[in-house]
């Protein structure tokens, strides 16, 4: 869960193949605030929205994990 405090990212990692990693992760749309045909935030559920409200402020809405940044590191067994 994100951290509205937080002042960096937060720890993770996976080994590849060991979950399943859906296309939208890591997905973001921002929003154009004066879009003709606004599009709705449930076309693209799971992913990162950002949006300018009424009174100038971003909002924004993101699923449980967004990784903001990842690395890949290859480590060979011999």
């Amino acid at each position: 869960m994100m951290d509205p405090d937080a002042d960096e990212p937060a720890q993770f990692s996976y080994e590849v193949g060991s979950r399943w990693e859906p296309w939208e992760e890591g997905l973001v749309i921002a929003h154009n605030p004066k879009a003709a045909l606004p599009l709705p935030e449930e076309a693209f559920p799971g992913i990162v929205h950002h949006e300018v409200t009424a009174d100038g402020l971003v909002r924004s809405t993101m699923p449980p994990f967004h990784a903001f940044r990842s690395r890949t590191a290859i480590v060979v067994s011999v």
